[in-house]
């Protein structure tokens, strides 16, 4: 008889040995629960073979870490960090002979199929670090230049309706990137934004908070005598923006590319970003630490590197953050 026949009760081979295991240890202490141990392979692997037969939306969802008496703790975990662990801890155990063979589907799909889908899913963590840096850096700089546009011409320029303006800035303070997760969702998936970079660089690019400092630390240290001089002398509005405002306002710009690094640097994109080729370290940790305490060291290993550019960084523009923070208003 073949391993994968099915028994005259409907039942493959392998189901009802598991179903009689079950029976047995439940005669042994009826009531108790059994812990198994089944991993992540071992969840993968009931998914596809769920594909491969046809399956409802339940099936889809894989092995139940819970199901009657019968729990599974140790469904995040790998093979690898399971055999990891055990030899670091010098624990015996015992290896199933049947897995090693290809009688069985299930085996074949592990086999075969697994590594060829795993191996197309490794990344390097200097993709991941890559990305974190390029969407960190280039989304703050742009958010800076924008930010410093809107507040100049707030604080100097005359027009209809732009105390109504400043006043929308402030009001927008008040939401926060939560309460923005379905709009954005909905407008990302209109233009076809999902899975590119586009949703790490343009919602940042919604914040008011970069106007509001900005604003005030021009109308406190931008004199008017000053911007008239350079009209009288024949520059421009690009030219007096550029050349005069940007390196007056530097402390708040300082300040504000501190924060939008920062809040950049730790956001984890809102159901947007599916590629492993496009995520960030925040969404690896958050990955990882999925695993439980199995996981922790490479968790902590990632957050250490996490910690290293923000504190860089405010260590280098310390002085200018610490200027631009008391000149807009804030105090500690």
């Amino acid at each position: 008889m073949g391993r994968d026949t099915v028994l005259p009760s409907g039942t493959g081979l392998e189901d009802a040995a598991r179903q009689a295991r079950y029976g047995y240890l439940l005669s042994l202490d009826p009531g108790a629960k059994i812990a198994t141990a089944h991993r992540a392979e071992d969840n993968a692997e009931t998914l596809l073979l769920h594909l491969l037969r046809g399956t409802s939306l339940d099936g889809l969802c894989g092995i139940p870490p819970r199901r009657g008496l019968i729990v599974r703790p140790m469904l995040p975990v790998t093979r690898a960090e399971v055999l990891r662990y055990l030899e670091e801890y010098h624990l015996p155990h015992v290896e199933d002979s049947s897995n090693g063979s290809d009688e069985f589907l299930r085996n074949r799909l592990r086999h075969r199929v697994l590594p060829e889908l795993m191996a197309s899913l490794k990344i390097p963590l200097s993709r991941y670090i890559f990305n974190s840096i390029f969407v960190s850096v280039v989304t703050s700089l742009v958010y800076i230049l924008v930010s410093a546009m809107a507040a100049f011409v707030l604080s100097k320029a005359t027009f209809y309706g732009r105390n109504v303006l400043f006043w929308i800035v402030q009001f927008a303070l008040m939401f926060s990137a939560t309460t923005l997760a379905v709009p954005q969702y909905l407008i990302f998936s209109k233009l076809r934004m999902i899975d590119t970079y586009w949703v790490y660089l343009l919602p940042p690019m919604a914040g008011t908070l970069g106007v509001f400092l900005i604003k005030q630390y021009i109308e406190g240290y931008l004199p008017e005598a000053l911007l008239e001089a350079a009209k009288i002398d024949g520059a421009n509005s690009y030219r007096i923006f550029f050349s005069i405002v940007l390196p007056i306002i530097k402390p708040a710009t300082f300040t504000v590319f501190l924060f939008t690094f920062r809040d950049i640097w730790a956001s984890v994109p809102n159901g947007t970003v599916f590629t492993e080729q496009l995520k960030t370290l925040p969404q690896i940790v958050s990955q990882i630490t999925a695993g439980g305490i199995a996981r922790s060291g490479s968790s902590m290993a990632i957050t250490v590197i996490m910690m290293i550019p923000p504190i860089v960084i405010y260590l280098v523009t310390q002085s200018n953050v610490v200027e631009g923070m008391s000149s807009a208003g804030i105090k500690e």
